[in-house]
């Protein structure tokens, strides 16, 4: 069995992590999905790139642990599909 472990911006809940998963379990070879919500900072402010709108003191994870474990998976694909549905991976 292979393991991909990418992280992730944005995950900020359960909500998040059941998106991931769902949207990661149907790729070609995907077995299973871990989500680790990295831990927040409470004096982080936050711009969303999207809006260009600056939330002072928003708390959101700056990256968490995305783990993929199946047969012949592409880090690509997943990587792909993780910013699609608004979760880049950093790095």
């Amino acid at each position: 069995m292979q393991t991909e472990r990418l992280i992730a911006r944005n995950v900020k809940c359960n909500g998040c992590v059941a998106t991931i998963r769902k949207n990661l379990l149907v790729l070609p070879g995907v077995e299973t999905v871990e989500i680790t919500i990295a831990p927040v900072s409470p004096q982080q402010d936050v711009s969303n790139t999207a809006t260009g709108i600056k939330a002072a003191g928003e708390k959101i994870p700056q990256g968490s642990i995305v783990e993929v474990r199946g047969t012949e998976l592409s880090r690509d694909a997943i990587a792909i599909r993780l910013a699609e549905i608004g979760y880049p991976v950093v790095g």
